[in-house]
């Protein structure tokens, strides 16, 4: 489970200073119960609280401002979104690193023990935000026992 330091969402809310309500509430505890990176609607199919889709990219969108969810550009079509494991944490791995996305059943997973190192940037180059995903078959999909 990701955010094991957490256990409620009140109380990851308080400590970002945002507003308690029971669709931030129920957001981040469908994101609290996953280990792989959902999509948009992933999340709102999970979600015990029904909400439309502009308040669910909004909170969305400030829960990535705030720094609370990690957001995962898979293609110029999808992101999918994670909270970090705030339990490991450290310099190293809070870091960017590595995603990987299986083209056969579109699970995304943060590889944290794969950290990117820095890019030097020509002079004058400014870097807004990078996006590394590996493409290829996760383990259940590889396994060719089935």
């Amino acid at each position: 489970m990701l955010q094991k330091t957490v256990t409620e969402p009140s109380v990851l809310l308080k400590e970002y200073n945002l507003s308690q309500t029971k669709i931030r509430e129920d957001l981040l505890q469908v994101l609290m119960n996953t280990e792989v990176a959902l999509s948009a609607l992933e999340i709102n199919e999970r979600m015990e609280t029904s909400c439309d889709r502009v308040t669910l990219y909004r909170n969305l969108k400030t829960f990535v401002e705030k720094g609370i969810a990690h957001q995962i550009f898979v293609d110029n079509h999808e992101s999918k979104y994670v909270l970090p494991d705030r339990s490991v944490q450290s310099e190293e791995s809070a870091g960017e690193h590595i995603h990987f996305k299986c083209m056969n059943c579109s699970v995304v997973k943060c590889l944290h023990n794969s950290p990117i190192l820095p890019v030097a940037l020509p002079e004058g180059f400014i870097k807004l935000e990078s996006n590394f995903v590996i493409f290829g078959l996760c383990n259940d999909c590889s396994n060719t026992d089935k």
